[in-house]
């Protein structure tokens, strides 16, 4: 299944390391994970702070799948 995975790179929740390294894991795991990787300067919730953006992320997503 078409996957995305959002890169916050100003996150403190979860270290712009520990998503990266997430992303690497879930590839050594399945190769085909994650198809396409977004990043923005953003911290944990880019839906809140940066909506417009995000909004444009699930377009391009969606846009992938039809």
């Amino acid at each position: 299944m078409p996957s995305t995975f959002i890169v916050c790179e100003k996150d403190q929740t979860i270290p712009l390391q520990f998503a990266e390294m997430m992303l690497e894991n879930a590839r050594q795991v399945e190769p085909s994970s994650f198809d396409t990787v977004e990043r923005i300067q953003s911290g944990h919730f880019p839906m809140i702070r940066q909506v417009d953006w995000t909004v444009q992320a699930l377009r391009r997503a969606a846009g992938e799948r039809i």
